[in-house]
């Protein structure tokens, strides 16, 4: 089993038993700022907190989609108004989270995306039919499947009750957390919070 990033990463549930095995890739979690608090619980291979939670956030920073160490295998970006769609898979009827709405997934999955939590892939055969988790984010990512392993797509960004905000998607160049810029961004997430007077 494959556990999703930390705060609504999708994970990767292998059902099967074997030595063939894909490196099926977890979504990453979503970063943000939230009014009410709660503690994480772990459900459908995913870290996840409560919709009163989710409910009350402020900025979110989308995670972006799971992908694997086959070749050509890229998840789908986090952030912004819409995550983006992974590469290599079969389904096209799968999507991105939206600050609207959950990524839809298609094809074999586990677990399907909502309000924060991205969706759980799936590995059911040594050949085919696998599928990444989905980034967590306002809404999760979407998953699909593929022969030799599909990415998830990523969750979206948020900005609400905030003034003068903006939310930059994660194929967009960004202020880098060690100055500079960068586009996306790997590893864990980060906030920073500055007082100004």
């Amino acid at each position: 089993m494959y556990h999703g990033g930390w705060n609504g990463g999708g994970g990767v549930y292998r059902g099967i038993s074997g030595s063939n095995n894909y490196a099926l890739g977890s979504g990453g979690g979503a970063t943000d700022i939230c009014t009410v608090y709660s503690d994480v619980t772990y459900s459908n291979y995913r870290y996840v907190r409560t919709a009163a939670s989710y409910n009350s956030r402020l900025i979110v920073a989308g995670g972006g989609g799971g992908t694997s160490i086959n070749s050509g295998v890229i998840g789908g970006y986090g952030g912004g108004s819409s995550g983006g769609i992974g590469s290599k898979t079969q389904n096209t009827s799968y999507g991105a989270g939206t600050q609207t709405n959950a990524g839809v997934s298609s094809g074999t999955y586990f677990s399907a995306a909502g309000l924060g939590y991205g969706a759980t892939g799936q590995q059911v055969s040594n050949n085919c039919n696998t599928s990444s988790g989905g980034g967590g984010g306002y809404y999760g990512g979407g998953t699909s499947n593929a022969s030799n392993m599909a990415a998830g797509a990523g969750g979206s960004g948020y900005i609400g009750g905030v003034t003068n905000g903006s939310t930059i998607a994660g194929n967009a160049s960004m202020p880098s957390t060690s100055g500079g810029t960068e586009t996306g961004h790997s590893g864990n997430g980060y906030a920073r919070i500055t007082l100004v007077e």
